[in-house]
């Protein structure tokens, strides 16, 4: 199996979603005490939320969030949601995502459950870029949200 040790590059275009924060690596190498296989260049853009930020769910509205992408090398990526409230990620969080490889545009969700807290929020989600080989995260781009989400029928 081809294992590619490189650069991860990252570039947003983002439409719909506020960024917190894009990610760019282009002097980051492996350190030399990781073994993990590496994909090569991976471009995120034309990054969308529905529903749009900000918004009021009831719990189990998903989060839809579609993007473009092109990733370089045989491998492929891994891209997952991860939803954030005060920079902890949410453990009641349900979510689905893909391995990536080549050029194309696909789409990942979370969705928060109801953990008898009667509310919770979201103020901001990850996409998590891991290695397809190894499920090692080598990256990962955050945008600021808010999204509440409650159990009562007011929520919309």
């Amino acid at each position: 199996m081809r294992l590619i040790y490189g650069f991860l590059v990252v570039f947003l275009l983002i439409a719909g979603c506020e960024t917190n924060r894009s990610t760019r690596n282009d002097d980051s190498k492996p350190k030399p005490s990781e073994s993990a296989a590496m994909p090569g260049r991976c471009i995120i853009t034309n990054v969308k939320c529905t529903p749009s930020s900000p918004a009021k769910l009831k719990f189990g509205d998903a989060i839809l969030i579609t993007y473009d992408y092109e990733v370089e090398g045989d491998e492929g990526v891994r891209i997952t949601p991860i939803p954030y409230l005060n920079g902890k990620g949410r453990t009641d969080c349900d979510g689905i995502s893909y391995v990536m490889r080549g050029k194309g545009s696909s789409k990942v969700y979370f969705t928060i459950r109801d953990t008898s807290q009667g509310k919770a929020e979201v103020d901001e989600f990850r996409l998590v870029l891991k290695s397809a080989e190894t499920k090692e995260p080598v990256d990962k781009i955050s945008y600021k949200v808010d999204y509440r989400f409650s159990g009562n029928d007011d929520s919309k």
